[in-house]
């Protein structure tokens, strides 16, 4: 099959991250794939895919520019015209339906109305909400072309997309970790954005314990930390297998902070309207089931603090029975129930194994598509 993801990069790595891994996959499951990205750049940081046959990076600009000569050349039904060249079976759109900045994107409506009948899958922001599962894959009509799109939308369990998951490789480092699993956090890892109490975790860390920051340069650093050496996506894995304790954000890492099996924070991206707190909520409700009250309290206490999400008030997961007002209690509260963090982490590891893969959902959703525009 022929697949093309449209990839907006909107802020930061999330986006690109979440195309790439997908396109990468695609591609090493046999399938032609081109990413069509308005920072081709980035991408090509994150996963070098020039000499990759059969997957394509593609600058949005000059894509856009083709789609506008087919167009021209159609309307003046001109046989020696210009032609797109790329002729996809299936388009990939993440994050189309969340994103003010495709919402008025002309893009679209012009690959809708050259190829109406093209199978468009909208991929959401990945979410732990109840919601999200009455509308996935279900279909919508665009009022300005009459093209309809089916929306898939990620998750943690039966009834949503999953999570990438299927690329998951044999870790180098595996064995390195497990026999430092001795119930004590000694190597923390931080990816974060800006606005974190960077500062005061590192005042809390002990002698035996190390900080490293990853993140470009505007990334800030503490006093006791150090920074990571970049490395793509491939290799991030990996990288988390060296740590004890992940800080982890946005999407892609914090997806991949849960398959490395290793407990976590996630610092989620804060939004003008504060749907943050309800969405990180309903994540950490799935999450903490097999935990007892103490550890849930303790690791929620730390995920609260870590984002600045304010007081945390009684209607805040009220059954458990630790809402720690400061880091540095929080931290000390995290440390104490580590070996069950711990092992808590490698039973969420196994159930997101055991749930469905992103990449398999959506070739399923595939072959049940018309395939009569595939030539």
């Amino acid at each position: 099959m022929h697949f093309l993801i449209l990839c907006r990069v909107i802020d930061n790595l999330g986006d690109a991250g979440f195309c790439t891994r997908l396109a990468l996959q695609l591609h090493k499951l046999g399938h032609r794939v081109e990413v069509v990205c308005d920072k081709p750049s980035v991408i090509q940081r994150l996963a070098n895919i020039e000499n990759l046959q059969g997957l394509t990076l593609v600058d949005m600009g000059h894509f856009e520019r083709s789609i506008f000569e087919r167009s021209i050349s159609d309307e003046q039904n001109s046989v020696g015209g210009p032609r797109l060249v790329v002729r996809p079976n299936f388009i990939l759109e993440p994050f189309g339906t969340s994103s003010e900045q495709t919402s008025t994107a002309t893009l679209n409506d012009k690959i809708k109305n050259i190829y109406p009948e093209l199978p468009w899958l909208v991929i959401d922001y990945l979410s732990a909400q109840e919601w999200t599962k009455s509308f996935h894959l279900t279909q919508s009509t665009c009022p300005r072309t009459g093209h309809v799109s089916s929306y898939f939308y990620p998750g943690f369990g039966e009834g949503t997309g999953g999570v990438i998951h299927s690329d998951l490789r044999d870790l180098q480092n595996a064995s390195k970790t497990e026999a430092r699993s001795n119930g004590e956090f000694e190597k923390l890892f931080v990816f974060s954005y800006p606005a974190v109490p960077l500062q005061e975790l590192d005042a809390c860390l002990t002698e035996g314990q190390s900080l490293t920051t990853a993140g470009d340069e505007a990334t800030p650093l503490s006093a006791k930390s150090q920074r990571a050496d970049f490395c793509s996506l491939p290799d991030f894995d990996d990288l988390l297998q060296n740590f004890d304790f992940l800080f982890v954000r946005g999407e892609d890492s914090f997806v991949r902070a849960q398959l490395a099996g290793k407990p976590f924070v996630w610092n989620i991206y804060a939004t003008e309207d504060g749907a943050e707190k309800e969405k990180l909520l309903a994540f950490f409700s799935l999450y903490r089931a097999g935990l007892s009250d103490e550890a849930a309290g303790a690791l929620l206490s730390l995920w609260w603090l870590w984002n600045e999400l304010g007081e945390m008030n009684d209607n805040v997961m009220a059954d458990l029975p630790m809402h720690h007002n400061n880091l540095a209690d929080a931290w000390k509260a995290v440390q104490q129930v580590a070996p069950e963090l711990q092992l808590h982490a490698k039973h969420w590891k196994q159930k997101l194994l055991n749930g469905p893969e992103l990449v398999g959902e959506i070739l399923t959703w595939a072959a049940r598509q018309s395939l009569t525009n595939i030539k």
